[in-house]
């Protein structure tokens, strides 16, 4: 009896994985890209003599289909909520939950100063090659830096947590000196903010990105230096030529986004479009799309997100008002430029964008070369500023 019962439960566990297979077999090509995660799932491993040797070929296969598995993001969701509503884990999922915000977790660790100048200097040293490179070909450049969430909102993290404050600051510090050193123009967002209190309304709450008030505020410190540097007369928004849309959709932040949207939050997405409203054609990528900054969702019930700031991340985006009076600009960095971005055409003939984690056709020193723009921006966050530009490179 006790046999017969061993055998059935072996042939039950061995039924199940079976489904589980086949129904995980039958989503596999499918979806490569975890929405909830952020990240690309694992791809099918390369065969080779040597990893197959080591190991590495048959543990990629593991890593391949645990993506894959079947009721994957069900059972995450569950694991998600256990911890965050019943244990009430300070940190899931590498956010760090608090009652007001959804944050960054870091591992704790140690920041050498020695080496974060080092780095500071020759990061700046390349800034000050792409400067020179700018002005020969008769334009100006800005670098602006602006905070990352977890910088912003420091004194929100538990107190037992790390928080980033013993490098943030000292990054955005060091930077500061070394283009002032360097005669680069800086826009520092960070001390801009911090002078103002860090206003809640200029961050997210549940996304790593600023809001639109933070965008604007941006931008509105970067074309006061552009028109002090150049002695153009550009038009500058303020608020009240604005008008400010709150969306009615169910927010989800890139934070709420990797805890299943489970985080309970009254937070709205709120966008900004001029009440005078200025003409544009738009290219994504060398095609013609619609003449809209925002990407607007389908139904009042769909999640929105930072996202809808020029539908996400485009390789290059090119906007033109056919005001040839004015100069163009080329505004660069990831995905902070993308509520800048739809603020910044409305002050220029032509803006174009790039972003060098998906535009690979030529390297930023030789778009310039061919573009020519009379203003170009370098847009980083305290996290990413000294890193060269969003692929690692300017040339």
């Amino acid at each position: 009896m006790k046999k017969a019962a061993n055998l059935l439960f072996t042939l039950c566990f061995a039924a199940f994985l079976a489904g589980v297979l086949a129904v995980t077999w039958g989503h596999v090509g499918k979806v490569d890209f975890s929405e909830f995660e952020n990240r690309r799932l694992e791809k099918e491993p390369e065969y080779t003599a040597e990893s197959f040797s080591d190991g590495s070929y048959l543990n990629g296969w593991e890593r391949y289909f645990l993506d894959r598995a079947a009721g994957r993001d069900r059972l995450i969701k569950w694991n998600t909520l256990l911890h965050m509503d019943v244990l009430h884990n300070p940190v899931v999922n590498r956010v760090v939950v608090t009652k007001t915000n959804l944050l960054p977790f870091y591992s704790y660790g140690v920041w050498d100063e020695v080496d974060i100048k080092a780095d500071v200097r020759q990061t700046a040293d390349r800034l000050d090659e792409l400067k020179q490179h700018v002005e020969d070909l008769g334009g100006t450049l800005v670098y602006v830096g602006v905070p990352a969430q977890a910088d912003y909102f420091a004194d929100r993290y538990p107190a037992y947590l790390e928080h980033g404050q013993a490098y943030f600051p000292t990054v955005d510090l060091l930077w500061a000196e070394a283009l002032k050193e360097r005669n680069i123009p800086y826009v520092d967002m960070p001390a801009v903010f911090r002078a103002e209190g860090n206003p809640d309304r200029y961050y997210s709450i549940t996304d790593h990105h600023y809001s639109i008030y933070g965008a604007l505020k941006t931008y509105q410190e970067l074309m006061a230096r552009v028109n002090e540097l150049t002695g153009y007369d550009l038009n500058i928004l303020q608020e009240e030529d604005l008008v400010f849309l709150t969306l009615p959709n169910p927010m989800l932040g890139s934070r709420n986004r990797m805890l299943y949207g489970l985080y309970k939050t009254e937070e709205k997405m709120i966008y900004a479009l001029p009440k005078a409203l200025i003409p544009f054609t738009r290219t994504d990528n060398g095609k013609e799309v619609a003449d809209s900054v925002v990407t607007l969702p389908a139904t009042p019930k769909d999640p929105v997100g930072y996202t809808i700031f020029f539908g996400g991340d485009v390789g290059e985006t090119i906007l033109q008002t056919d005001r040839k009076e004015l100069p163009n600009a080329l505004i660069v960095g990831d995905s902070y430029t993308n509520a800048v971005e739809s603020l910044l055409y409305t002050s220029f003939n032509e803006t174009r964008s790039i972003d060098l984690r998906h535009y690979t056709k030529q390297s930023l020193w030789d778009y310039i070369e061919d573009y020519q723009p009379q203003v170009v921006v370098i847009l980083r966050d305290t996290s990413t500023i000294i890193v060269d530009s969003p692929n690692g490179t300017y040339r």
